[in-house]
């Protein structure tokens, strides 16, 4: 498993707007923990490529070239993360809750901007609108989130390439 420190994660469960708490924004750091994957293979990926150039053979174009090429990138074994972390924090409540690890104890705010604060309340991000004066309750600190990293079985990405020099 590796481990490291990654920003633009807020707690969409717990808006700073509504906390006030920095550790709820996007800056923060949040821990990512990836978990190993035994049956991982090695990225590797063909290239093919044609091309072809024209020198003109005028005297009045001296110097000009066309080019023109055509290319295949394969990637294989492309190594990726298994769920991607919006969609683990949009499904905490349903399916992802065990990714997330949390402070135990939640606390209680009451709104006091002039704005309605969305705060997630349901599967794939159902928010909720939390009102100017309403008190609600969010859970703990996030303070880990765990993801698997998968091998994607292959991409292709096609490009032709053209200029005049």
């Amino acid at each position: 498993m590796s481990e490291g420190l990654v920003s633009g994660l807020p707690d969409i469960r717990r808006p700073q707007a509504l906390t006030g708490d920095p550790v709820d924004a996007s800056t923060y750091q949040r821990l990512l923990k990836t978990s190993g994957n035994w049956n991982l293979k090695p990225e590797t990926g063909v290239t093919t490529r044609v091309s072809l150039v024209y020198d003109v053979p005028w005297k009045k174009l001296s110097g000009l070239s066309i080019d023109f090429a055509h290319g295949m990138i394969v990637p294989r074994n492309l190594i990726t993360s298994g769920l991607g972390m919006t969609y683990i924090r949009q499904n905490e409540l349903t399916s992802t809750g065990y990714l997330v690890v949390r402070d135990p104890q939640s606390e209680t705010y009451t709104h006091t901007t002039t704005a309605n604060i969305n705060v997630i309340s349901g599967a794939g991000g159902v928010t909720i609108p939390v009102l100017p004066g309403q008190t609600v309750t969010v859970p703990g600190r996030i303070r880990a989130i765990t993801d698997s990293a998968v091998n994607l079985a292959q991409q292709m990405v096609r490009y032709d390439d053209y200029g005049l020099r």
